[in-house]
């Protein structure tokens, strides 16, 4: 009941960005373009609890230092979702090379019941790609994977 009137409420307020700090807060009604648009530009990416961000393609994080994370997330119970949409696959979240990439209280979902592997196809790409030359300082934590 408490959760239906929070959700109720950030609906009433329809889309909002607050920029704090190269930050951009947002509110449910985003899409995983939007998310990306905000990767382009640099800004770190803040989920509101109980948000689910669905893509259709690999997010890419394009700079050193940039976060992916839920604001204000106590615990699981709270964690944003990215997961890929229904028939989407391959990889969520693409950092390889970005130094300094966080990645934390997040509930990052394959959604593999909703794709549709070809029969005797496998997915050979990772869910999430980090690693690699430049990479240092990467940081997941707190994530359900």
């Amino acid at each position: 009941m408490i959760q239906a009137r929070k959700r109720a409420g950030w609906l009433a307020q329809g889309i909002l960005l607050v920029f704090l700090s190269g930050t951009v807060h947002g509110t449910l009604g985003r899409t995983g373009a939007d998310i990306q648009a905000l990767l382009d530009e640099g800004k770190d990416v803040a989920l509101i609890a109980g948000e689910v961000i669905e893509v259709d393609r690999t997010l890419r994080v394009t700079q050193s230092g940039q976060v992916i994370y839920t604001d204000g997330a106590e615990d699981a119970s709270q964690f944003g979702t990215i997961r890929h949409g229904e028939g989407s696959s391959g990889t969520l979240i693409e950092g390889y090379g970005i130094g300094a990439l966080r990645i934390h209280d997040l509930i990052l979902d394959a959604n593999r019941s909703g794709f549709r592997t070809p029969e005797g196809a496998l997915n050979p790409v990772p869910m999430i790609s980090l690693g690699g030359a430049g990479s240092e300082g990467q940081e997941i934590r707190r994530c359900i994977v």
